[in-house]
C-alpha cells in the first residue's frame, strides 16, 4: 500500500540511509527524499513541500539539534512535524529536542514496526494538538 506523505530523511550515515529508503519503499513510503546533512535538507525544505522530517540527532557540520531550531525559526517550515533519531540514548539530550520543538524520536537501530508507529504517533500528536488549538480560539 503506497503512502502518500512525502518524507525528508536527514541522515549523515551512507549506509543509514540505503537501509532506510529500501525500509521505507517496502512499508509503502515512495515519497521519500534522503540527503546527508542539515544544509542540504534546508535547501530542501525551504524549495519543496514535506509532511514529516526524520532527522539524526548526530551529524557533522550542523547537529539534528541545530537543524530542528532552524526549521523552527523559519516561518515557512517551522510547523513542519519532525521526528529525531538517535544511536545516544541520553535523556538530556531528548529532553532538548523535545523542548526544541520535536514532535517525538526513535532510537537506532529501528525497524518497520517503530517506523510505522511513531510516523502514526506523530500525527496523532499533531491532530490533538490542532483539536485543542480550535477548542481554545472557539
Amino acid at each position: 500500500m503506497e503512502k502518500s506523505i512525502r518524507i525528508l530523511l536527514v541522515d549523515d550515515s551512507l549506509g543509514i540511509r540505503l537501509v532506510a529508503k529500501k525500509l521505507f519503499h517496502n512499508l509503502g513510503y515512495n515519497a521519500l527524499e534522503v540527503v546527508e546533512g542539515g544544509v542540504k535538507a534546508l535547501e530542501l525544505l525551504e524549495s519543496q513541500p514535506f509532511d514529516l522530517a526524520i532527522i539524526d540527532w548526530s551529524m557533522p557540520e550542523m547537529s539534528g539539534l541545530e537543524l530542528l531550531e532552524a526549521i523552527r525559526e523559519r516561518p515557512a517550515i517551522k510547523d513542519l512535524p519532525v521526528l529525531l533519531v538517535t544511536a545516544i540514548e541520553e535523556p538530556l539530550e531528548l529532553i532538548d529536542a523535545l523542548k526544541a520543538g520535536a514532535d517525538s524520536y526513535m532510537n537506532k537501530p529501528y525497524d518497520a514496526t517503530q517506523i510505522e508507529e511513531k510516523i502514526a504517533q506523530v500525527f496523532e500528536f499533531r491532530k490533538k494538538k490542532a483539536s485543542r488549538q480550535a477548542d481554545l480560539d472557539f
